[in-house]
């Protein structure tokens, strides 16, 4: 039962005279609705602000017009947040992770790329409500980043010159103003997508497009830069504008038949970057967007090396995920012969010198002889558990007691083939601040 359901119980059922006051159930309510009888206004504004949730405190807004008042106070939303910031030991974060396949063919449409399941905390569940999820979208939309519990959606599968940022929770979504460069004859491809969020502008956010990386003309060799292109949109001025960085590249870039997965913590945008003849990533690049520079991050000394292409029945499997704005980094073994995997997770201590520290080395079989391995995905609040997909169900591991429950299963099965046809699941976490983030004033919401 919600805080709010047991504040309307205590309200709407009145004490009788002959109800019995030692009982326990009646003992509380009475106390209840003796107190907020007589509380002022003051106190009755220090209890809301310490409501777990802010769905509660909206819906407790509605039970009476006094509570309405106090509840729509210019100082109650900066009140509620920083209570709830300064004592985040009593307020658990609340996240929701949404999966989707990430299918080589980029000329599907949107309807290929839905989620396919979605996972939430209890709490998570609560703020969302019972509604379907992103149903107030004008048209299916395919996740391309997240940030916060903001998505950035674009309504076709490739080449969209479309974006769009909503937040699922107050149900308001933003369309970007039109990007020139992708609306021209000329398709532009994108490598990866980012949502970033300036904590100075409470409603603004940035949008990062990162194009197929080039190599500039007459520099072609083993120790050429690769020139990365971007177009940013900041929704503060409403404008897109084109930048390039560069960084050392001693192979050949390739291009990457999947959308990279981009990470923001504290001012840094992470990913793992693919090299030509490599399926898989073999470093880190960190993006600092105050000075739009990039460092390359070396994987861990101790990172398994052998295997990274698969052969004699072994692979070496990478991601990135952040957990509480520090960087994890996840390797997975998997050996076809005894039938399981072999995890280790280091955190980053610090970008520019490539220093990483090991946090957890486990062994785990798989969850039964017919499943086979899909993925590996870092939880958002938690960082002494991971999420293994294997087959179509999606698993917590708790790597400190090494417990695992299922926590939920995907729509459609993955398909199961080599590089060029098999399906590769991508996810979107969300980590919901105290109050939803609002978008700007011209959002539409519904």
């Amino acid at each position: 039962m919600t805080i709010l359901s047991k504040i309307q119980n205590f309200q709407q059922r009145e004490v009788k005279d002959g109800d019995n006051y030692d009982d326990d159930d009646i003992r509380p309510r009475v106390f209840v609705s003796n107190l907020l009888k007589i509380a002022n206004d003051d106190i009755l504004f220090e209890i809301f602000i310490r409501i777990p949730d802010c769905r509660s405190a909206i819906l407790c807004s509605s039970v009476s017009q006094r509570w309405h008042s106090l509840i729509s106070n210019p100082r109650f939303i900066p009140r509620f947040v920083s209570q709830h910031h300064q004592n985040q030991a009593h307020y658990p974060l609340h996240y929701t992770i949404i999966f989707r396949k990430c299918v080589t063919f980029k000329f599907r449409s949107a309807l290929n790329f839905q989620p396919i399941c979605k996972l939430f905390s209890e709490e998570s569940m609560f703020l969302h409500g019972k509604s379907s999820y992103l149903d107030f979208l004008p048209s299916p939309m395919v996740v391309r980043a997240s940030c916060n519990d903001l998505l950035l959606l674009t309504p076709e599968s490739a080449y969209s010159s479309v974006f769009y940022v909503c937040n699922p929770v107050t149900k308001q979504f933003y369309e970007l103003a039109q990007n020139h460069w992708l609306s021209g004859p000329i398709k532009i491809h994108l490598e990866g997508y980012a949502l970033v969020r300036n904590p100075e502008y409470e409603c603004h956010f940035k949008v990062l497009l990162f194009h197929t990386p080039r190599h500039p003309l007459l520099r072609e060799g083993p120790n050429a830069n690769t020139i990365q292109d971007v177009t940013i949109y900041c929704s503060k001025l409403g404008t897109w504008e084109f930048k390039s960085f560069e960084y050392l590249q001693p192979w050949k870039i390739a291009r990457n038949l999947f959308s990279m997965d981009i990470l923001m913590a504290n001012g840094i945008l992470y990913y793992l970057e693919y090299v030509e003849g490599a399926v898989y990533a073999d470093r880190v690049l960190a993006l600092d967007l105050s000075k739009f520079e990039c460092i390359i991050v070396n994987f861990p000394d101790d990172f398994g090396w052998v295997g990274s292409r698969q052969y004699h029945g072994v692979r070496v499997l990478k991601r990135i995920g952040i957990v509480g704005g520090e960087v994890r980094l996840v390797q997975v073994v998997l050996i076809k012969e005894v039938r399981c995997i072999c995890l280790k997770v280091w955190r980053l201590l610090d970008y520019s010198s490539s220093s990483w520290v090991l946090l957890h080395e486990k062994n785990y079989k798989r969850a039964s002889n017919e499943e086979r391995y899909v993925g590996v995905f870092v939880h958002p609040v938690d960082g002494d558990k991971v999420f293994i997909v294997w087959g179509n169900h999606v698993f917590e591991y708790d790597l400190t007691n090494n417990k695992r429950k299922m926590m939920g299963e995907l729509q459609e099965p993955m398909k199961n083939g080599d590089y060029f046809t098999s399906d590769r699941l991508a996810a979107f976490p969300m980590v919901h601040p105290a109050w939803p983030t609002p978008l700007p004033p011209t959002s539409f919401s519904v």
